[in-house]
């Protein structure tokens, strides 16, 4: 019997694993003649690409390292597979999707291990900022969607005391700052199910709206709501990139809509309230405001209103800085993540009267920027 003879009876004994083989060579050959893509649209996130090695490189494993990064990312198919692993876990009754729970149809951040730590230094920045700044401070928290669903969290799971770490944090703030936790006020609402995004950590435009009430009611003015809103379909956010499951419902990103506001990035104006490209791309929450500058400006035209603000925040504001101007001449906002300037000298420069601070619970878990910021002081 001639050998090709042989070969072809041990593949026909061996289906499995010839065919094996074969999808594996078949990958092979589609990753290296396939170009290599810049961005995962499903995971909203920039992909690495194989770099030329160097003599420093190999011998430091950095290029080893970097390969099997790229290999990886540039795999073919890469977003069926993803999704194909996340079903695979599904069927094995797995809880937590790299960091994510699905719960029913909203997608939660895991809780069960939240660094209380982290969120005290940033408090503790917070007083040290308002110390040397001598002006009046009040904090706006937006609570974890995991605290306000904590029903729709699995069977059984052991997540951290988020009232009891708002409560530190409360008392952490001292007489300094005004304190206001939004929980209260979400929880109260005849559907909190609309207060948060299923797919994203941030809040709705109906989010936004309770946040800024309760603001409203602890500084003592009048609300100012507009009755048209801005709708884009199809939004998936950053719950939905770490844990892109199949045949998940997109969410549909609202924003209110004001008329009278000029905003400024780093003091250029522009052309409304939201970028129509990023809008219509997959990461639409960046579309408010233009995403997160280190500093820009609010100016209110109206000229009913007057006074300075300044705001130090995080991504959640971005989504009631419009309703806030309309009480102010002016409002300075600076996102202490990117800002690289004397914030002291930022208040003297545009005379603000008082600080307000608008963060997110899991900005306060993950980020040292304010004690950055604190540090400069």
């Amino acid at each position: 019997m001639s050998r090709a003879m042989r070969c072809l009876r041990a593949v026909r004994r061996c289906p499995l694993f010839t065919s094996a083989m074969a999808l594996l060579l078949a990958l092979a050959v589609a990753a290296a003649l396939l170009p290599a893509r810049d961005i995962s649209q499903m995971e909203n996130r920039v992909l690495q690409k194989l770099s030329a090695p160097t003599v420093s490189s190999v011998l430091s494993g950095r290029f080893m390292t970097a390969a099997e990064t790229a290999l990886s990312d540039q795999f073919p198919l890469r977003d069926r597979f993803v999704q194909l692993n996340l079903l695979r876990d599904v069927a094995l009754l797995r809880r937590e999707f790299n960091g994510i729970l699905r719960c029913g149809d909203r997608l939660l951040a895991a809780c069960d291990a939240l660094d209380g730590e982290q969120a005290l230094r940033a408090v503790e920045a917070l007083v040290e900022i308002q110390r040397a700044c001598a002006v009046p401070m009040t904090l706006l928290l937006a609570p974890l969607p995991s605290r306000l669903y904590a029903a729709s969290l699995p069977a059984h799971y052991e997540a951290d005391d988020q009232a009891a770490l708002t409560e530190t944090l409360r008392a952490a703030a001292g007489e300094s700052i005004l304190f206001l936790d939004c929980y209260a006020a979400m929880a109260a609402q005849p559907d909190p199910e609309a207060l948060y995004y299923r797919t994203d950590h941030h809040w709705t435009a109906e989010g936004a709206r309770c946040a800024y009430e309760r603001l409203a009611a602890a500084w003592g003015f009048s609300p100012a709501l507009p009755d048209n809103r801005l709708y884009a379909s199809g939004f998936y956010g950053s719950y939905y990139a770490r844990a892109p499951f199949p045949f998940f419902a997109p969410d549909t990103l609202c924003f209110d809509r004001f008329d009278n506001l000029v905003y400024c990035i780093d003091g250029q104006a522009q052309s409304g309230l939201w970028d129509e490209e990023a809008l219509a791309g997959r990461d639409k929450y960046a579309a408010l405001l233009y995403g997160n500058h280190g500093r820009a400006t609010l100016l209110n035209q109206s000229g009913a209103a007057s006074g300075t603000l300044l705001v130090l925040k995080d991504s959640y504001a971005n989504a009631l800085l419009p309703a806030l101007a309309q009480h102010y001449e002016r409002l300075e906002i600076v996102d202490p993540r990117y800002y690289a300037g004397d914030l002291r000298a930022l208040l003297e420069e545009t005379e603000a009267e008082e600080i307000l601070c608008i963060f997110g619970m899991n900005t306060f878990l993950t980020d040292r920027s304010l004690s950055l910021l604190a540090a400069g002081l």
